[in-house]
């Protein structure tokens, strides 16, 4: 369990659900993925094993249960797809989860300092789902901005994690090379101090045989 995935556990939403895995996968089961005989089963599925797995998938869902209109439906997937954009947005990712080069869209406080550490080239990593609750109809949208927050916030924090364990990695690959050196170094200070002591040996021992003759 990654640090993102122990945050949002102990995170409790009450404007949606969020299920997270540090793996790109999808959450929900496609009828035409799960359907054999469709006619365009193999299509997808190939398209589905193509699929890049970089930066960060999710997606919003809605259940029957929050509204029986699909209107509404519809609504409270694109308010709730809509604040976690926002929120992404104004850390300095786009909507994959990947870091923009517009510093100026990022935010000034907080956490939001430390992204540009991670690097230009960085992104969001893993699979996220967004399910929509009840209380997400009447909720006001600040409320819902404030709960995608943090679910952006804990993606950061494993980013950063992440980052800061591939930098320590690659400071233990410098260092060993290092250790190494000085290891021989050592060897061959030991290996000369052997010989001379062996020679001094043979030195004495030869002294001794000319005077015993």
């Amino acid at each position: 369990m990654n640090l993102t995935h122990r945050v949002l556990s102990k995170q409790k939403f009450r404007t949606f659900n969020c299920s997270y895995s540090s793996q790109c996968k999808t959450f929900i089961s496609h009828q035409v993925l799960v359907d054999r005989q469709h006619p365009l089963h193999s299509a997808h599925q190939r398209r589905q094993a193509e699929r890049e797995r970089l930066g960060l998938w999710w997606h919003v869902t809605v259940g029957a249960n929050s509204s029986k209109t699909k209107v509404v439906r519809s609504w409270l997937r694109r308010r709730l797809r809509n604040a976690f954009i926002e929120e992404l947005k104004k850390r300095g990712f786009d909507q994959d989860g990947r870091v923009t080069n517009k510093r100026e869209e990022r935010g000034r406080r907080g956490m939001l300092e430390e992204l540009p550490k991670l690097g230009e080239t960085g992104s969001l990593k893993g699979s996220l789902r967004l399910h929509a609750n009840n209380a997400l109809v009447s909720a006001k949208y600040e409320d819902v901005r404030q709960e995608t927050a943090k679910v952006v916030d804990a993606l950061v924090q494993g980013l950063k994690a992440e980052e800061d364990n591939s930098k320590n990695v690659m400071d233990r690959r410098q260092i060993q090379p290092q250790s190494n050196i000085c290891q021989m170094q050592w060897g061959r200070k030991r290996v000369r101090r052997i010989s001379q002591s062996s020679k001094l040996l043979e030195g004495r021992r030869k002294n001794a045989v000319a005077i015993d003759t």
